[in-house]
């Protein structure tokens, strides 16, 4: 059975009472709402009174947030109050009549989203404008200048590079205030001008993500390295070429991430060759589709921290077993290669035993021996993520008896591809610490696979499993997932399981609520009635 539903702290019933307490007063601001609002002057006496009110609630309530609840609690008081303004704002789009006044609507939207103004606070620590309903938005965009407290800042796509110097200015002047400032995400409209104000008013900056801006250039990276605290950048599909690329990992050695760059490894030949004496980069992070033998030779050699490498294998130009010269290899991501033909098996042979995640994308040749050296060779494995691979059976198994537990440390298993019933069954029999399950589409699953799994395997760490879609699949094995999984907390996608009616789903949904089980049957998909 699953984990019982325990009762919510009182903080957290504290702040969600505070947010039905402001939603409630702003539904009835709507209610009273007759007119559109126009010009203060010029606004029915009615609604100046309305104008009025809303003010006040938005002050108050501003005031009572920022005196009372205390930082640690403060982002679930905003995701709380967001969650009931987007609620409020769905009641006044589906109360909408055949015949409305479209300025009233309009003016009733306003009164819901002016509500979250209550939340802008130097409390406030941590906000991401793309999971912010679009609606709320532009109020944050606009008092950005009143967030001095904020220290993880993503603003997203902003104008998504179309309208970039029109928001230069007043982006510019926002980030001025921002002192403890650490993340930064601002995709499409970074600047120059933006940059400078960045070294100046927020030297605590250790992440910084201006992926797609196109104003940013080799002359931008000059200002990039007086950021001398910075750890990660992002520069992908902006205008820094190898010199810029060059330029940053000579004079910030410090640097962790330096994101995606396909000729990153030309940069580390041309440090090679007229800058040999650099060397112990602390670079952990290296990513490229062009990389060569000779590029990861010299990544072996100066960045003794490498621990995260991701390839795409050209089999001219590169040789996999490059990779042994890796002391602290712990992520390995392959793209468009063969397991055996490659020599993949004898890499993780020698490397293995440090590896703890494993990606392998559009990779041939993977079958039942394969999953078995993958098991053996890497015992601390802990994700395995197959994508866009074709799972063969063997005709013969060379380690039919293995060494060592299959699987023993592995928590998180995606498969997205196709296999047979087998594969998953061997990784989902010996898996006992699996916490995260996603199967794809095309991945064979019956109710008879999971009754063999539960018989060797009880999987009592479970806490999501989510199956986009299932032929075979009926409510009973989300019966026997709700009834033997001890912390499943969400069994997803039920909808997609073609022998699933709505009413057993809903039978399920019944169960789970009269047994007081916390597990969460939401579907994050809609799907065609």
């Amino acid at each position: 059975m699953g984990k019982l539903k325990q009762p919510k702290s009182l903080e957290l019933l504290a702040i969600e009472k505070s947010a039905e307490w402001l939603c409630n007063i702003g539904e009835k601001l709507i209610s009273e709402c007759k007119m559109p609002f126009t010009d203060e002057d010029d606004v029915p006496h009615t609604n100046k009174f309305t104008h009025e009110n809303l003010d006040l609630v938005v002050k108050i309530s501003h005031d009572l947030f920022e005196r009372y609840v205390p930082f640690y609690l403060y982002r679930n008081l905003s995701d709380e109050l967001m969650k009931r303004i987007t609620e409020l704002i769905e009641k006044c789009k589906n109360a909408i009549e055949f015949k409305i006044n479209m300025a009233k609507f309009h003016t009733q939207i306003k009164i819901a989203v002016r509500l979250s103004e209550s939340l802008i606070s130097i409390k406030l620590r941590s906000i991401d404008f793309d999971e912010l309903p679009k609606m709320i938005r532009t109020s944050f965009y606009s008092q950005l200048n009143k967030l001095e407290g904020i220290e993880i800042l993503r603003l997203g796509s902003l104008t998504g590079g179309w309208k970039t110097f029109e928001m230069e200015s007043t982006l510019a002047s926002c980030l001025q205030p921002m002192k403890n400032l650490t993340q930064l995400c601002l995709n499409y409209d970074c600047t120059d001008k933006i940059l400078k104000v960045l070294v100046k008013n927020c030297p605590k900056l250790l992440s910084l993500d201006i992926t797609n801006s196109k104003y940013v250039t080799n002359k931008s990276v000059d200002i990039i390295m007086e950021l001398k605290n910075l750890r990660i950048i992002q520069l992908y599909r902006t205008g820094v070429s190898m010199e810029g690329y060059i330029n940053l990992l000579l004079h910030l050695p410090e640097l962790l991430d330096v994101g995606r760059y396909d000729e990153l490894g030309k940069c580390l030949e041309f440090i090679d060759e007229y800058h040999p004496t650099y060397g112990n980069f602390k670079l952990e992070h290296f990513s490229s589709n062009h990389a060569t033998t000779n590029q990861v030779q010299i990544l072996c050699e100066k960045f003794p921290n490498l621990n995260s490498i991701s390839l795409f294998h050209d089999e001219i130009r590169l040789d996999l077993m490059t990779l042994i010269g890796i002391n602290k290899l712990e992520k390995l991501k392959l793209q468009s290669c063969e397991f055996f033909s490659d020599r993949i098996r004898d890499l993780i042979e020698v490397k293995g035993c440090n590896i703890t995640t494993l990606v392998l994308e559009h990779v041939d040749q993977i079958d039942m021996n394969a999953l078995i050296y993958i098991s053996q060779f890497c015992p601390e494995l802990q994700t395995l993520f197959i994508c866009n691979c074709n799972l063969l059976l063997s005709t013969s198994l060379h380690y039919r008896y293995c060494k060592l537990p299959p699987f023993l440390s592995l928590k998180s298993l995606t498969l997205i591809g196709t296999c047979a019933l087998e594969h998953l069954e061997y990784i989902l029999s010996y898996a006992h610490k699996i916490k995260f399950v996603h199967l794809g589409s095309h991945i064979p699953t019956t109710d008879e696979l999971f009754e063999k799994v539960f018989l060797k395997n009880e999987l009592f760490y479970l806490e999501e499993l989510r199956i986009m879609q299932s032929y075979a699949l009926t409510i009973k094995s989300a019966f026997m997932l709700v009834n033997n999984c001890s912390n499943l907390q969400r069994l997803n996608e039920l909808e997609s399981w073609y022998c699933v009616y709505p009413l057993q789903i809903d039978e399920l949904k019944d169960y789970v609520r009269r047994h007081n089980l916390d597990i969460d049957l939401t579907s994050y998909r809609k799907f065609a009635t």
